[in-house]
């Protein structure tokens, strides 16, 4: 197949070949990915390029604070220390009164698993209790009845 083109001030046609249009759009379409890459590329060589340069500033600004920092006294490390040391000591009266309290709890579920009566078994309980009582009640007035009976006649 050919491609035919035309001048506008000649009226001739130059015939190219369809391998040579698509090899020439094939290069077009390549500079023009490789232009598109080369592109991202530098921008981000230029984003990292700035970014190690903050970085530089801001270690360059903390050298110079911490050269700036004060130094501290031997009394002053002392008096931390003494912190320090008092705050290691509350923390094991801590862990101390954790491990009681921990010692305690387990000795109140052991009492309350043995002293503790189920709802369910107080209600057994205390629905036998009350037919026994009723029955008595009824045996008690049954007596009275034939009591009272014997003496009115």
């Amino acid at each position: 197949m050919l491609i035919a083109t035309t001048s506008q001030s000649q009226q001739d046609t130059v015939n190219i070949p369809t391998s040579a249009a698509l090899g020439l759009s094939m290069t077009i379409m390549g500079a023009l990915i490789i232009g598109v890459g080369k592109f991202v590329v530098d921008q981000a060589l230029r984003r990292w390029s700035d970014r190690l340069t903050n970085l530089e500033q801001e270690n360059r600004r903390l050298e110079l604070q911490i050269g700036k920092a004060e130094i501290v006294s031997p009394k002053q490390i002392e008096i931390l220390e003494q912190r320090f040391n008092n705050l290691g000591g509350a923390l094991q009266d801590t862990q101390k009164l954790f491990q009681d309290t921990q010692k305690d709890l387990i000795k109140l579920r052991q009492e309350i698993s043995t002293d503790y009566v189920r709802r369910e078994d107080w209600i057994r309980f205390s629905s036998t209790l009350e037919a026994k009582m009723d029955a008595l009640n009824r045996k008690i007035e049954d007596r009275f009845d034939t009591l009272t009976q014997r003496f009115s006649k």
